[in-house]
């Protein structure tokens, strides 16, 4: 295993976690903190009555 691997990779394979499990685990939490950051701006542009981009 090549040492630059970050941690959770040497970690979920003992763990009993399959490759693809890790997998979709990782690209849920990235898609709903995504979301969750988005949400938490919009919320903060109605609040502060900002104009959109455009």
């Amino acid at each position: 295993m090549s040492r630059v691997a970050p941690r959770w990779f040497i970690y979920w394979g003992p763990s009993g976690m399959v490759a693809g499990e890790a997998i979709i685990i990782s690209i849920t939490g990235g898609f709903l903190f995504g979301l969750l950051t988005a949400s938490f701006h919009w919320w903060r542009r109605k609040v502060n009555r900002l104009p959109p981009w455009d």
